[in-house]
């Protein structure tokens, strides 16, 4: 939450993330962006991609496949609506 506050206001400049200071200086050219904050349990299939991410020294991981700890949190979400 608090790196949602600082992209949307004028104090991204104090925020130590270069990449918060960097999408802040994107959100501020012409065009409409909305950035919101949405709960962990709001989108468990990011949070799961998050996580595997973590665990990956290179920075750059491509999926032709959704991987397999994901799956359930994908038909959960496909059954849903």
């Amino acid at each position: 939450m608090d790196v949602v506050r600082s992209i949307q206001g004028d104090n991204y400049r104090l925020h130590s993330s270069a990449l918060v200071a960097a999408v802040a200086k994107l959100l501020r050219r012409s065009w409409e962006v909305r950035v919101c904050h949405v709960n962990r349990c709001g989108n468990v299939i990011a949070d799961n991609l998050a996580k595997l991410a973590t665990s990956v020294s290179d920075g750059f991981i491509f999926f032709p496949d959704p991987p397999q700890s994901i799956y359930q949190a994908l038909h959960a979400d496909a059954s849903s609506d």
